[in-house]
């Protein structure tokens, strides 16, 4: 995502205030005005009616027009009045006439000086215009006062005073919904809509049916199976029943009477017999009829007293027309009941969807089965043989899948065709039209089915980005953007994002923060953000840690960065300072042409810069620094396309007047390399910004072996002033060069003088040495003797033009000497090779001219005495 493109249409027809005249005539050759580039041709593009043709056309403009910034990337678009409209989202213009430029630039925002060929305007229009109006994207109308420049109109399409921020999130709805189902979201400003799409998957739903019965021989029973699926866990639990016989007597002594119970099959016989006194014994006989002659059964139980006794037995007694109790107790009155219980049923058997189930012989038990079943309507047909009868219990599950499902979204419907299987997924044919600002409907249909089926249903996940584009005033202060914005989120957002597209080049995020609904702002972890050229986005999070934002959250998001400017050029920083992170940025040269150089003036952070890890060799990045607060970083070896990383050592170069040049020679003692730059002997400021509060500082000067300069810190920093004269300076706690902390600097850099005073000063230099042969040739000096004389003082010459143009380079060098000598002189060291060499021109001087007294007086000898005056 990108902020709205710089697009400006300018109506160059338009007149303020008379004419102007260009600064060269209309027609002759143009130079480039200082810090402007050419645009490429391939960014002049002509839009004009088939039938149509201006005085002005791309030809006369390819090669010609050209900007203070972002040259690769600005294009400009000759046209008609009415067709540049076209170019505007709001389609409004202002002025009258024919002739449009729209200049463009997809990519980068920030305003810039344009410049187009002074000629081709005057003679499409027949005058030179004072001012141009134009009219941005956003529908704001602007005027800039032209100046003319060898050759060409100069004006400023100004940048925009606003930005456009993002912010994004995904409304996502998932669940399982049924046939008549709805659901509702609300959007309340919508830009764009993006990612549409609806999914609906199978689900299958079930039910379990249960039917109970019970049958005494044989029986049926009807019923359905329903759904639109085949069933499951189909199940018949039975369980037998069996017949019980009961009933009392009573009797005195041995042989009572007995009693007799009518049943054919008997599996389980007892009786209860009270009235005996305690510890009587009481014997029980059980016959099959009264023929039989011996019992099939017998049991003897002691009473217990008032309880009796009490006795049973399982038996297996088939075929009896009645069964004979008979009670033989001893000379005592004693009463019984008794109970006798039949086998049960046997070969019980079920049938049921065309297959048979046999469960054998149940007697007073049960059994189960799984059974198959189909849908539709069933009958269960159960039979028995043998007494009581059979219940029985039949289970299954009904299965309903969705068919023919399909959902409407705002009046529009689309769906599938067919019965989707549990877990098989369809996605939807959506358009994203059909959502809506405010409230979005969204309902749900599937075929339905027999109301004793189970409901079908489908799981449906419905989603789109939404992205709502915000124009915010920003605060620009120098290089530096600060956005403050928020936004109440109408729904509950997914993985919701905030983006804002900054106007420059972004070298480092100086402050990220969030807050939820007004609370405490808080710091945006790394995770959570990233950067991609000039564009910022940040994941939001509410605080509840599931990366969604609530429906009714207000998110707040505050944002600082800052950006340089390159000129002559243009640069992408590849790896950012963000926050919490040291000033180390990463950068790649993406163009450059003459004069290019890395504008640093309005960076905050102090310190002088400089660049590793450079992708050329031979590095001789240094910075110019000016009384006005400029501050340059030049690359004068770099190649279009080479990358580094710059970072800086904690000392600021600042002159008084005029301007020096500063390098880092070694970041790890630190040692700077400075000398003048366009001028010399200004004085400047050397502040060390890490010093003690409290300690005394030495500015020591390493040239001279000595303090130059003492001083104590303050608040953390100390600061020294010294001229910009070729010198070696450090900042220490000790008394000589070595120990004590602090940094070092190197002042002995040759000055940033160009190619100009080298070409001056050697060009000077054989003037006088050609000077010099000419004038001992004139006195009639010659041989040896005039050619020692012309050399010496040639010698003598070229080294004072080699301490001119790079100071300190003979003279330190023969301080350096005999400083141990004169340490405490400080004058001695700076003129002792200037010294030197007007020792050794006086000493040829003076031999010449006594070579010359010679020869003009060549028969007079003088002698001198070297004895006592007084003798």
């Amino acid at each position: 995502m990108r902020a709205s493109w710089i697009r400006a249409l300018i109506l160059v027809v338009v007149l303020v205030g008379g004419v102007i005249t260009p600064v060269a005539p209309v027609g002759e050759a143009r130079a480039t005005p200082s810090g402007f580039v050419t645009i490429p041709d391939a960014n002049v593009h002509e839009d004009l009616p088939v039938d149509r043709s201006l005085s002005i056309s791309k030809e006369d403009l390819e090669g010609s027009v050209m900007v203070s910034d972002n040259a690769s990337t600005t294009e400009i678009v000759v046209t008609t009045s009415e067709r540049a409209e076209g170019y505007l989202d709001n389609g409004t213009s202002v002025g009258g006439g024919s002739l449009a430029l729209v200049i463009q630039d997809d990519t980068n925002h920030a305003g810039r000086e344009v410049a187009i060929p002074a000629d081709a305007v005057k003679g499409s229009i027949g005058r030179l215009p004072e001012a141009v109006h134009g009219t941005h994207e956003d529908g704001s109308e602007w005027t800039s006062q032209v100046r003319a420049e060898s050759g060409l109109l100069i004006f400023e399409v100004p940048h925009f005073s606003s930005n456009t921020v993002t912010f994004s999130g995904g409304v996502s709805i998932s669940g399982t919904y049924t046939d008549g189902s709805s659901v509702s979201y609300s959007i309340t400003s919508l830009d764009a809509v993006s990612d549409f799409n609806v999914t609906l998957s199978g689900v299958k739903k079930t039910e379990t049916d249960m039917h109970t019965g019970s049958v005494t021989g044989s029986g049926s029973y009807n019923f359905d199976v329903s759904g639109n699926a085949a069933p499951s866990n189909g199940n018949l639990d039975v369980s037998g029943s069996q017949e019980t016989k009961s009933g009392s007597f009573s009797g005195d002594g041995y042989n009572t009477p007995t009693d007799s119970v009518s049943m054919s099959t008997v599996s389980y016989v007892s009786a209860d017999i009270g009235g005996l006194p305690e510890g009587t014994d009481v014997t029980v006989n059980w016959y099959k009829d009264s023929t039989s002659n011996s019992p099939f059964a017998s049991q003897t139980a002691t009473s217990a007293g008032v309880d009796g006794a009490s006795v049973s037995e399982s038996v297996s007694v088939s075929g009896a027309s009645s069964i004979i109790i008979e009670l033989d107790a001893a000379d005592s009155t004693v009463n019984a009941d008794y109970d006798v219980t039949s086998k049960g049923p046997t070969n019980v058997q079920a049938s049921v969807d065309g297959s048979t189930y046999d469960f054998g012989d149940l007697g007073g038990g049960s059994a189960s089965k799984s059974i198959d079943l189909t849908r539709g309507s069933k009958t269960l047909d159960i039979s028995h043989d043998g007494p009581g009868s059979v219940s029985y219990d039949l289970s299954y599950v009904e299965t309903s899948l969705p068919a023919n499902p399909s959902i409407n979204i705002n009046g529009n419907t689309t769906g599938y065709s067919g019965t989707l299987a549990d877990g098989e997924t369809a996605n939807l044919s959506v358009n994203k039209s059909w959502i809506q600002s405010e409230t979005n409907e969204i309902s749900v249909s599937i075929n339905s089915l027999s109301t004793d089926a189970p409901s079908p249903a489908v799981s449906m996940d419905y989603g789109h980005e939404t992205t709502d584009k915000i124009t915010v005033n920003y605060t620009a202060e120098g290089w530096t953007e600060r956005y403050n914005t928020s936004r109440t989120f109408s729904s509950t957002q997914d993985n919701p994002t905030f983006s804002v597209p900054f106007q420059g080049t972004i070298t480092e995020i100086s402050r990220l923060e969030e807050r939820t609904d007004g609370g405490s702002w808080e710091s945006v972890p790394s995770s959570r953000f990233s950067l991609d050229g000039s564009e910022l986005t940040v994941q939001l999070d509410d605080g509840d840690g599931d990366g969604d934002v609530d429906a009714g959250t207000n998110m707040s998001v505050r944002v600082a960065g800052r950006h340089v400017k390159a000129v002559n050029g243009a640069i992408s920083v590849t790896d950012p300072i963000l926050p919490g992170e040291d000033a180390d940025v990463e950068f790649r040269i993406d163009s450059k042409s003459s004069g290019f150089y890395i504008d640093l003036s309005n960076v905050p952070d102090a310190g002088v810069r400089y660049t590793y890890q450079e992708s050329w060799s031979s590095s001789e990045d240094h910075m110019i620094v000016t009384a006005e607060g400029d501050k340059r970083l030049k690359l004068p070896n770099a190649p279009s396309g080479g990358s580094a990383r710059v970072t800086f050592v904690p000392v600021t170069v600042t002159p008084e007047s005029g301007d020096a040049r500063v390098s880092v020679a070694d970041p790890d003692e630190p040692t700077i390399t400075m000398g003048p730059g366009s001028s010399s002997g200004d004085d400047v400021t050397i502040r060390y910004l890490e010093a003690s509060t409290g300690t005394t500082y030495n500015l020591y000067s390493t040239s001279r072996d000595r303090i130059v300069a003492k001083e104590e810190a303050d608040a953390g920093t100390v600061s020294f002033v010294e001229d910009d004269s070729a010198e070696s300076l450090m900042i220490n706690t000790t008394n000589s060069g070595g120990g004590g902390g602090g940094l070092g600097f190197d002042t002995r850099a040759p000055a940033d003088y160009g190619s100009e005073r080298p070409v001056l000063v050697m060009g000077a230099l054989a003037a006088l040495v050609i000077g010099l042969v000419w004038a001992t040739g004139r006195t009639g000096l010659s041989g040896r003797s005039r050619w020692a004389l012309v050399g010496g003082v040639s010698l003598g010459l070229g080294l004072i033009s080699l301490e001119s143009l790079y100071p300190g380079a003979i003279s330190q060098r023969i301080g350096e000497g005999i400083a141990t000598i004169f340490s405490q002189v400080g004058t001695v060291v700076p003129i002792a090779g200037i010294g030197a060499v007007v020792i050794v021109g006086y000493t040829v001087v003076s031999w010449w001219q006594s070579r010359k007294n010679e020869a003009s007086t060549p028969n007079t000898k003088v002698t001198f005495s070297l004895g006592d005056r007084n003798k």
